[in-house]
């Protein structure tokens, strides 16, 4: 039996906590098709905070004058490199990051890896596809990296060590909010 989720009005829900993000990813992938929100809680998972989170960078890029374009992904060195936001004209790559940045780790999603791997593509031809429009472009050399700090209940920015390691493989640090 498919189990259906309804997200009752406030006025309705039981005092019963909400389940974290991580409890429903790991519910997901325990072999739920569908995701998961408890009837209780309202709180957006780690992806729809960054689908919003690219949407609001998309939005302000393009208030500059920037057509930076969602749902792109790179394929490189054998790889399928997810791709925040792309400007096919100018050429760049923007990578959000929702809130503050301290710390680039070697063993998170906000890791040295990601950054090793989009700086890589710097000066290289390579094939992106959107997955979104079906929209392939071939021989795509990308001329800039921006990873974008976007400001979260008032917390922003990127750290110094964080800001350095990100120069040092030619990647440009900005904040926005």
């Amino acid at each position: 039996m498919r189990e259906h989720t309804v997200v009752r009005p406030a006025s309705q829900r039981s005092d019963k906590p909400c389940q974290s993000a991580s409890s429903r990813q790991f519910t997901v992938l325990r072999g739920r098709l569908s995701s998961y929100r408890d009837d209780n809680c309202m709180t957006p998972s780690p992806t729809e905070t960054g689908n919003q989170s690219e949407q609001k960078v998309q939005r302000l890029l393009a208030g500059e004058g920037i057509k930076a374009e969602l749902g792109w992904v790179a394929h490189a060195f054998g790889l399928t490199i997810q791709l925040d936001l792309v400007d096919i004209k100018n050429k760049n790559v923007y990578e959000v990051k929702p809130g503050p940045l301290f710390h680039i780790s070697e063993r998170t999603t906000t890791g040295l890896d990601q950054a090793i791997i989009q700086a890589a593509l710097i000066g290289k031809s390579i094939r992106l596809e959107n997955r979104r429009t079906g929209k392939a472009v071939t021989k795509f050399q990308v001329r800039r990296v921006t990873w974008i700090s976007l400001a979260v209940e008032g917390k922003i920015e990127f750290g110094p060590k964080a800001a350095e390691r990100l120069s040092a493989l030619g990647i440009i640090s900005r904040r926005i909010g």
